[in-house]
């Protein structure tokens, strides 16, 4: 019986124990603040890698994708950050809580040995002619970049290019 108890509590613990965490093709670790059961991930990494548009403030994160964002507030407290499902500043870095940023972001999150966070593929949808370019729709919000002095190509989600023209076919 007691062998069975102290089984127990060993499973627990290693519940709230780090595990790996695999965000994008980028890896960390998720942690568990206040012994939970929330798994969190440190803000840099999760912006990274998932190409991510990440604002910190003073008292407040925020992590965007396209229109939509997912605003936190930072405690120092991890009892506090994870009971509020807040992020949490532990030894100069901030973690966020990874279930509820994906599911405001429309993130794939997988938990099984670790956590695996990801973007699911963005079908598109339409492509629209316009005088200064074309307007591609998706099937979920993308983020673009146009690089400065770059006119040829627009960025989606850090990893994938188009043509901001397509090729006239002559």
């Amino acid at each position: 019986m007691r062998a069975l108890f102290l089984l127990f509590l060993a499973a627990f613990a290693l519940a709230q124990a780090p595990k790996p965490l695999k965000v994008g093709e980028l890896t960390g670790e998720a942690l568990y603040p206040g012994n939970r059961g929330v798994s969190y991930g440190e803000v840099g990494l999760v912006a990274r890698g998932l190409g991510l548009a990440l604002w910190q403030g003073e008292g407040q994160v925020a992590l965007g994708l396209g229109a939509r964002y997912r605003t936190f507030p930072v405690e120092a407290d991890e009892a506090k950050a994870a009971s509020s499902l807040a992020a949490w500043r532990k030894d100069g870095r901030v973690y966020v809580p990874l279930r509820p940023l994906a599911d405001a972001l429309g993130l794939s999150y997988q938990a099984q040995v670790g956590i695996q966070l990801d973007l699911p593929w963005a079908r598109l949808l339409q492509v629209e002619a316009r005088p200064e370019g074309y307007l591609l729709r998706f099937s979920r919000e993308v983020n673009a970049v146009v690089r400065p002095g770059d006119r040829k190509s627009t960025r989606l989600n850090s990893s994938h290019e188009i043509p901001s023209r397509m090729p006239s076919s002559a």
